[in-house]
């Protein structure tokens, strides 16, 4: 039963995070729309940065990557948010 359990667990998280790169790679082609990728390498190089008050930089080390879509066509921007 706990192999199960695991199994369908890894297999949803793999679902996942392959759908989020789906969304980025449908919309990286569009006119105005641009996708920015930050790597985890980038993050380390960051050093000790502070949004406000709170100290992000353990955040930061956590992170794998970070990726931004960035959208310059207003009629682009409910079908994206709707996505």
């Amino acid at each position: 039963m706990k192999k199960i359990l695991l199994i369908l667990l890894f297999s949803f998280a793999f679902n996942f995070a392959f759908a989020q790169q789906a969304f980025f790679d449908r919309y990286n082609d569009k006119e105005g729309v641009s996708t920015i990728y930050i790597s985890a390498t980038m993050l380390k190089m960051m050093g000790n940065v502070q949004a406000g008050n709170k100290d992000i930089t353990r955040i930061a080390k956590r992170l794998d990557h970070i990726q931004v879509l960035h959208c310059e066509r207003p009629s682009l921007v409910n079908s994206i948010r709707n996505a």
